[in-house]
C-alpha cells in the first residue's frame, strides 16, 4: 500500500512519468510508490542494465530515498519478497566468477570497458538482482586496475559500490572496515575516492563515528 503523504504522491507521479518519457516502451507497467517515506520501483525491463539505468535516473531526480528496486527483468527467475534493493551477503557460490574474470582479462587487454560491456557485467553482476561483497571487490580490483575509466564505467562503479554500502541505509562498522580496506588498497586516496565517500556520507541515513573519522581521514 502506497502511504505516502501527499507532496510524496505528487513527486511519484512525476518521477513515473519522467522515466516513461526517458524509456518509453523499454519500461512496461512502472510504478514509483512510497513505503515509510522511501521509494519502491516496480515494473518490468528487458535487462538488468536498464533496470540499473532508471534506478539511476530516479535517484538523481529525487532527494527521496530507495528502498527497493522490485523492476522484474525479462527471463530472470523471480525474486524472493524483500524490502531491500540490495543485501550485503557473502556467496558461496560464485558461478559468474569466472566469466567476469574472463572479461576482466578482455577489458585489460583493451585498456577500457566501454558502454556495450557495462551492460554485459551488470548482466552478470545483478542476476539476483544484488550486489554481493565478492561482486563488489571484482569491480573496485577492475576499476583500480583498467587503463582508462570512462564517464559511463566511472558512474556505473560508483552506483554500484553505493549500493553495496548501503544496502542497509546506513554505514556501520563493518562496511567501514571494508572500505577503508578498499578504499587504501593502494596506499592513496584519489578524487574519484574522495567523491564516492562524499557521496556515501550524504546518501546514508546514518554513519557509525569509524566511517566520520575515515571520511575526515580521506578529505582533509
Amino acid at each position: 500500500m502506497d502511504d505516502g503523504t501527499q507532496p510524496e504522491k505528487d513527486e511519484t507521479g512525476r518521477l513515473s512519468q519522467l522515466v516513461q518519457s526517458r524509456y518509453g516502451s523499454r519500461i512496461r507497467d512502472f510504478r514509483v510508490l512510497v513505503q515509510r517515506g522511501a521509494l519502491v520501483l516496480q515494473g518490468r525491463a528487458g535487462s538488468y542494465h536498464l533496470k540499473q539505468m532508471i534506478q539511476e535516473t530516479v535517484v538523481n531526480a529525487t532527494t527521496i530515498r530507495l528502498m527497493a528496486n522490485e523492476i522484474a527483468v525479462d527471463g530472470s527467475k523471480k525474486p524472493s519478497p524483500s524490502r531491500k534493493a540490495i543485501q550485503p551477503r557473502v556467496s558461496n557460490q560464485e558461478p559468474e566468477m569466472p566469466k567476469l574474470r574472463d572479461l576482466m582479462g578482455k577489458f585489460l587487454a583493451d585498456g577500457k570497458v566501454d558502454s556495450k560491456e557495462i551492460e554485459t557485467v551488470c548482466d552478470l553482476l545483478y542476476t539476483d538482482g544484488k550486489i554481493d561483497r565478492t561482486e563488489a571487490e571484482f569491480l573496485i580490483e577492475l576499476h583500480r586496475r583498467v587503463e582508462r575509466v570512462s564517464p559511463a564505467f566511472e558512474k556505473f562503479y560508483h552506483n554500484a559500490i553505493k549500493q553495496y554500502v548501503l544496502a542497509e541505509g546506513l554505514i556501520d562498522d563493518a562496511q567501514t572496515a571494508w572500505l577503508r580496506r578498499a578504499i587504501f588498497l593502494d596506499g592513496r586516496v584519489d578524487e574519484r575516492e574522495k567523491k564516492l565517500i562524499r557521496e556515501l556520507r550524504g546518501e546514508a541515513s546514518d554513519v557509525c563515528p569509524g566511517f566520520e573519522a575515515l571520511y575526515e581521514e580521506c578529505i582533509s
